[in-house]
């Protein structure tokens, strides 16, 4: 097994074809003949993520987000690339493409989060739109999805209940005025200030649920899919990818 062949499954799973013209994906450090020994899937390459993979002998990490995102200009013995050349470890990323993929971050996302009759409306770019079984209050809700995704979740409260619910995986900048007809509530990670007051003035609940917490459920459903086409290989869920995020209270 080289790693070209787990870039060929990669490939099955979120064609690299389908990533933004803007965004850096596919083998993004290592060599395509390299034999694979273990893979380490995680959401982002850390080094406490890069340790792991040393510790459990992985010499290929696979990641939602990109270990390389804006050119480079030097990688000191500080970087996470410095370490995970002289560990000898290679990344495969799959970023915007494992947002727009069928079965990937935006699908998971609304399936764990309870969604039925899930289409992807041509007007979320890369998220989905899904239904409630039956109707919930704004804080009923953002509860469920709170205990779902075990994040933190702030929302604003509407007046209507909430029935059809737009996805859309880590940071949004979808424009509101341009959601599915009947959209009563966006489910994202992270969002602007004026994305906020937007919704308000529609009438629409946004949940923000974390960057972290909305992406992470594909991780596991990769694993999966990369050890059922991959047989024979180890392929393992990171335990050291965490959020990094403290919440004080007020």
């Amino acid at each position: 097994m080289t790693i070209q062949d787990v870039l060929n499954a990669m490939n099955k799973i979120a064609p690299f074809e389908l990533a933004e013209p803007w965004d850096n994906v596919g083998l993004l450090l290592g060599s395509r003949n390299t034999a694979v020994t273990k893979i380490l899937v995680a959401l982002d390459v850390t080094l406490p993520v890069i340790e792991e993979a040393v510790s459990i002998g992985a010499n290929l990490i696979v990641t939602h987000h990109p270990v390389i995102y804006t050119p480079l200009k030097s990688v000191d013995s500080g970087s996470f690339q410095w370490r995970l050349i002289s560990a000898g470890i290679s990344v495969i990323c799959a970023h915007t493409n494992l947002d727009k993929a069928d079965g990937g971050v935006n699908d998971v996302l609304a399936q764990t989060v309870g969604l039925t009759n899930i289409s992807s409306p041509p007007e979320l770019l890369f998220g989905r739109l899904g239904e409630l079984s039956s109707p919930m209050s704004p804080e009923q809700f953002a509860a469920s999805v709170a205990s779902k995704l075990k994040a933190h979740v702030k929302y604003n409260s509407t007046q209507k209940p909430i029935r059809r619910v737009a996805v859309i995986g880590g940071s949004c900048s979808q424009e509101l005025d341009a959601l599915p007809a009947g959209t009563d509530a966006v489910l994202t990670g992270e969002t602007r200030h004026n994305f906020r007051l937007d919704a308000a003035r529609l009438g629409v609940c946004l949940l923000e649920a974390g960057h972290y917490h909305t992406e992470n459920t594909i991780i596991p459903v990769l694993a999966k899919k990369l050890a059922d086409m991959l047989t024979g290989t180890d392929v393992i869920v990171s335990v050291s990818s965490a959020d990094g995020v403290t919440v004080a209270a007020p």
